[in-house]
């Protein structure tokens, strides 16, 4: 599947499957029955291809709606998973297909920027689509034009606790590369309106799900803001099979994205960089700890 830090590493790490909800309950119970005399005996038979970035089927859906400045909020989720796929990345977009739709709708004077949706369509390798290839490409508008990234991920998913799905949604960690007092509080007003959890800790990590873990925005010197939850049940059956999608949250979540780009029409490029700091460089996943912790350094 590629290693972590991305790069040269690609296809050099460890190969690894992902089980299922069904089997990994499975596994656990003959593990949790196994003694030092009958320990779980587990045959495994695994057939793996490389493909080529000639041979992938995949690549990148986008869409533009003009504003009244050159400017424009790029607004990003990926539409590949595991699975189903609903908690990773299903649900974010169609938050996302939502927003387009809604501002679609509206006449174009209303809008002061510009709103580009990106749907990349192969996060987890490189290849023919996602982030790299699609900033490569429009890398001199991009930085010209680029006013900021917004990257949801993961929304929508509800607390499990005690082998049952609360009623409480799992906090989300917000995300703010260059950590801007105004996008920060902006990002703060959202949750707070539509009532929504968050954790206390701002990340700024330049890269989320792109390509191998590159910060591609980061290297054209963009802003990206976003929010990003991480359950026990990722990149499993279980967000369908436990019923761990809030519809209603979702919604919430959408209208908080939409309340951040309404209140992102009063502001120039200078704003959200003033009192912020440089947008890391080098992403945690390409860092040397991460990468001696699984063994790819």
């Amino acid at each position: 599947m590629g290693a972590v830090g991305g790069g040269d590493e690609i296809g050099l790490a460890l190969p690894w499957i992902t089980l299922g909800n069904d089997d990994g309950f499975y596994l656990r119970k003959l593990i949790d029955r196994a003694t030092v005399d009958k320990p779980v005996m587990v045959r495994l038979t695994v057939r793996g291809d490389m493909e080529s970035g000639e041979d992938r089927m995949s690549g990148n859906v986008y869409g533009i709606l003009p504003g009244r400045t050159k400017n424009f909020i790029l607004i990003s989720a990926h539409i590949d998973g595991y699975f189903y796929a609903a908690h990773d990345n299903g649900a974010t977009a169609a938050s996302v297909l939502a927003l387009a739709r809604h501002y679609a709708s509206l006449p174009e004077e209303s809008r002061e920027h510009g709103l580009l949706f990106l749907f990349v369509g192969d996060h987890e390798n490189p290849g023919v689509g996602g982030t790299i290839n699609f900033v490569e490409q429009y890398k001199d508008k991009l930085r010209e034009d680029l006013l900021l990234v917004i990257r949801p991920e993961k929304l929508g998913l509800m607390h499990r606790e005690g082998g049952a799905t609360s009623n409480v949604a799992t906090p989300m960690t917000p995300l703010v590369t260059n950590h801007s007092p105004l996008l920060i509080q902006l990002m703060s007003d959202s949750v707070s309106k539509f009532n929504l959890a968050v954790s206390k800790y701002v990340s700024n990590e330049p890269a989320a799900d792109e390509s191998a873990f590159h910060p591609p925005y980061a290297d054209l010197g963009a802003i990206s803001i976003g929010w990003q939850a991480i359950g026990r049940t990722y990149h499993s059956t279980a967000d369908i099979e436990s019923r761990l999608l809030g519809y209603p949250e979702l919604s919430m979540w959408t209208r908080s994205l939409a309340f951040v780009i309404d209140q992102l029409e009063n502001y120039t490029k200078d704003d959200l960089e003033k009192d912020g700091t440089l947008v890391p460089e080098v992403s945690t996943y390409q860092s040397i700890s991460l990468k001696m912790t699984f063994g790819n350094f």
